[in-house]
């Protein structure tokens, strides 16, 4: 019997996360479970004009950045058999984490 199906990982942002993300990994192939990797970030208030001039939200870049550091983060890791879900959420941290846990039906 399979103890976990749905796993949700939270990254903080720290390189030193090797070892913890290792064993999500290892946790989620050895359950059969599917994985989701996370980061939570805050908004970033930004004056107008940045946006009229950049044509790009700073939240949007601050967004593609932390999702591509998800994305390297888990890319060693990757295996033929096994999707790896990554994703950003923006708001209070606590806030964010439950509501994608009572929502996405994690362990």
């Amino acid at each position: 019997m399979n103890r976990f199906k749905n796993i949700l990982y939270v990254s903080d942002g720290r390189s030193d996360t090797c070892s913890a993300i290792k064993r999500a990994i290892v946790l989620a192939e050895n359950n059969h479970a599917r994985l989701t990797v996370v980061d939570v970030i805050d908004h970033v208030n930004e004056d107008e004009k940045i946006l009229e001039r950049f044509g790009v939200s700073l939240d949007r870049l601050l967004h593609d950045h932390r999702l591509n550091e998800l994305e390297n983060l888990i890319e060693p890791y990757q295996k033929e058999n096994q999707i790896i879900y990554t994703r950003v959420l923006m708001g209070p941290a606590f806030a964010e984490i439950i509501q994608m846990v009572m929502q996405g039906g994690y362990d």
